[in-house]
């Protein structure tokens, strides 16, 4: 586990569009040993289910959704995300979330944390 987060643009939550960005993703960073989906449909689709067949250890379990005892970090991790995407937009003068994503992820990704 880490906390690099990536984020793609998709232009749909369809099965078959979020398991080619995983995989495209499993492809680039290796798959996790755990892939935690919550309940969402795209996650439930056989086309996920084709990710085991290409990575056989990795475990896939679901938990409730938005249930911040089971999902707090990735909960965080959005709103981070979110509140820079808007701050983004705001200073760019753009109503395209989709154009800052790519930087403001690299922003988070090499931006220096101080240990408390």
């Amino acid at each position: 586990f880490n906390k690099f987060p990536c984020a793609y643009p998709l232009k749909n939550k369809s099965a078959i569009d979020v398991a080619l960005k995983l995989r495209e993703l499993f492809f680039v960073f290796g798959p996790p040993k755990i892939l935690h989906s919550h309940n969402g449909r795209e996650f439930v689709a056989s086309v996920i289910y084709e990710l085991k067949d290409l990575f056989p250890d990795m475990v896939f379990i679901r938990g409730r959704p938005r249930h911040p005892q089971s999902q707090g970090c990735v909960e965080r991790a959005n709103g981070v995300l979110c509140d820079a995407l808007g701050k983004w937009m705001t200073l760019h003068n753009s109503s395209h979330w989709s154009d800052g994503l790519l930087p403001v992820v690299y922003g988070i990704n090499t931006r220096l944390s101080v240990p408390m």
